[in-house]
């Protein structure tokens, strides 16, 4: 059993990561940002990335009522992302494409705000990158998008170092670390997005599972709780947790728990929950 969790922990790691092809035929998808009457959502994309090539295969803007709709989208699994013009990640999904798909919908937990000077957070309304940093920024992206890893790294590294508070570009980071199979960069890069950061999901979601690929159990837990408690409807938090809490030999039942609201999300959490449920 503990070796099935580690598989299991690892195979989320690897969705960060990991690409899959995708078939012939084509669906839409649509759906709605749900968000704070106050915030201000233009400048927010949807983005579907095929997991195989890396590569966006087709984007959307969110309009000012919240709504999207994706067109053309061939049936398989892939990973959509809510995003900002400068490829700052709000939140991601993971979802299959068929005949017909129910809604895929974000939630903008409160304080956050997307507008089209690239910023992340209500935080980063104070704090707004410089030119350079943001020139680097974009660069980035457009290597991410073309499946140039390096050049991934490099222009973030770019726009750090010319702002090195840019909250974004650290999380950016240090997903291409993870990305690259360097999971100790990746830890300092997204310690650092939390800390500039405090109210971005995707940071501590993926704090939460590089410390998981290292071991370090405990924390783990805990960066994925506060993901939990700053989106409340994270499937890979819950998931995160359950892992976390069955490595440290705590409670099977609270762990089952979690686990059961990663199902629709997370086939080896329905597996290894169903493993559980056995026992």
């Amino acid at each position: 059993m503990r070796l099935y969790i580690l598989f299991a922990g690892f195979a989320l790691l690897r969705c960060a990561c990991a690409q899959y092809q995708a078939p012939f035929n084509s669906s839409q998808l649509q759906g709605e940002v749900d968000h704070d009457p106050s915030a201000v959502i233009e400048g927010l994309i949807v983005e579907v990335i095929d997991r195989q090539r890396h590569q966006v295969i087709e984007r959307a803007p969110v309009f000012a009522d919240g709504r999207y709709a994706v067109r053309q989208v061939p049936f398989g699994s892939y990973e959509v992302r809510l995003t900002n013009q400068f490829g700052a990640v709000f939140q991601t999904q993971y979802v299959s494409v068929g005949p017909t798909n129910l809604p895929i919908n974000f939630r903008l937990p409160p304080g956050h705000a997307a507008t089209g000077s690239g910023s992340v957070s209500a935080r980063d309304l104070g704090h707004r990158p410089n030119r350079k940093a943001t020139g680097e920024f974009r660069k980035a992206e457009h290597s991410r998008l073309s499946g140039d890893v390096d050049g991934w790294i490099a222009h973030l590294q770019g726009s750090i170092a010319a702002d090195g508070d840019f909250s974004a570009a650290h999380h950016e980071l240090g997903v291409a670390w993870m990305r690259k199979g360097a999971p100790e960069k990746a830890l300092v890069e997204l310690t650092r997005s939390a800390e500039l950061d405090p109210a971005m999901v995707p940071a501590h979601s993926n704090l939460a599972v590089v410390l998981f690929s290292l071991g370090r159990f405990r924390e783990a837990e805990l960066e994925a709780r506060r993901t939990a408690q700053l989106d409340p409807t994270s499937a890979k938090a819950e998931y995160l947790i359950g892992l976390s809490l069955l490595q440290q030999h705590k409670s099977s039942t609270e762990a089952l728990s979690h686990l059961r609201r990663a199902y629709t999300e997370f086939p080896n959490a329905r597996a290894l929950g169903e493993r559980l449920e056995s026992r």
